[in-house]
């Protein structure tokens, strides 16, 4: 027996629930980074420079790491919208250019992809993408927010995002050009 195809989103997610799967939200966002490519690799794989750009980043719980490990769960203090929660970051993958992690900040989680490349026709610039992954729906006290509220907050933790990982990539650029 075939299946009917829905063909709307608003029908694909009303089937879905219907068969109890999540509805996911995919969200994706771009910046242009004036530094190179190495450089603003560097800046998001090394621990150490995490904290200064991840905005809603407020110190490691226990011991920071030396290093990524891919699986590894590792915990930090956050602020999200001005309430403290604790953080939890898993790399599920780390290859040139691209990173994919799980990020749980209290009940908000979400799958981040960075991918980045040269902006072309622009030498020493580079592109990095951002792909945020998350539910539909996110449970809080007393209630839910709703796919707006959650598409709101995950566009503001995004656009903070990269705004603060483009500003360290450029100055970090900077300080290596004058040394």
């Amino acid at each position: 027996m075939l299946e009917k195809y829905p063909r709307r989103a608003a029908d694909a997610a009303l089937a879905s629930r219907a068969k109890g799967d999540r509805v996911l939200l995919t969200l994706a966002f771009n910046a242009k980074v004036t530094a190179g490519p190495h450089q603003v690799w560097r800046v998001i794989t090394h621990p150490a420079a995490f904290a200064s750009w991840l905005p809603i980043h407020e110190g490691w719980i226990g011991a920071p790491p030396e290093a990524f490990t891919l699986q590894r769960k590792l915990r930090f203090h956050s602020r999200l919208r001005n309430v403290r929660v604790a953080g939890e970051l898993r790399l599920l993958e780390l290859s040139p250019g691209r990173v994919r992690a799980h990020v749980r900040l209290g009940l908000f989680a979400f799958e981040a992809r960075f991918s980045l490349g040269p902006e072309p026709g622009f030498s020493g610039t580079t592109r990095i993408g951002l792909v945020l992954t998350l539910a539909n729906e996110i449970a809080v006290v007393g209630g839910t927010l709703d796919r707006f509220a959650v598409r709101k907050l995950a566009s503001e933790v995004a656009e903070q995002t990269l705004a603060a990982l483009a500003a360290h990539a450029e100055e970090c650029e900077r300080e290596a050009l004058s040394a």
